[in-house]
């Protein structure tokens, strides 16, 4: 059996040394968040301190009731006004790793639902601007399902492990 090739192992263990980006990202929220603000946060985010309030999605990649239950997993996400309006949301934070799975072939051609995320991700894009940004991928690379877990695929091109994180102020 052919050993591993030793440089991307070295990349590797020099990547996985560095902090992750969610930890990063834990750093700044006394200076970004108030008590009161309420957080649309999905799984691979970094968590949201206590006295902050979250509103909690994972729609995308949770089809495991339906699956048991043997129903059609059907998606979908409120618009940003009704989670503005009655969800009270005013910051979201987006990861990549949950976010980017749109990206993937199967998904908008197994679930026709997932078209209300892209529409989500436009209207969010279009009313604001990230306040901020945790960088652990500099460079556009495909999303693979693999570097959720560790940096995988495109070693070089990755900073850190975790997600690239953006924090998008969505009201005052």
């Amino acid at each position: 059996m052919d050993s591993p090739a030793p440089l991307p192992l070295s990349r590797l263990l020099v990547l996985l040394r560095q902090t992750d980006s969610r930890v990063l990202a834990q750093e700044q929220f006394a200076e970004v968040f108030a008590s009161g603000d309420r957080v649309l946060t999905t799984p691979f985010c970094a968590p949201v301190p206590a006295d902050v309030s979250k509103y909690w999605e994972d729609g995308l990649l949770n089809d495991r009731s339906a699956f048991e239950g043997k129903d059609n997993y059907s998606l979908e996400m409120p618009t940003l006004d009704d989670l503005l309006d009655r969800e009270g949301v005013n910051w979201m934070q987006r990861s990549s790793f949950y976010w980017g799975s749109l990206s993937q072939d199967f998904v908008s051609d197994e679930y026709p639902g997932s078209e209300s995320y892209r529409r989500f991700l436009s209207e969010v894009e279009g009313a604001s601007e990230p306040e901020f940004e945790v960088e652990a991928l500099r460079a556009r690379v495909p999303f693979h399902p693999e570097n959720i877990y560790a940096p995988t695929f495109h070693l070089w091109r990755w900073e850190r492990p975790g997600p690239n994180l953006q924090f998008y102020r969505l009201a005052d």
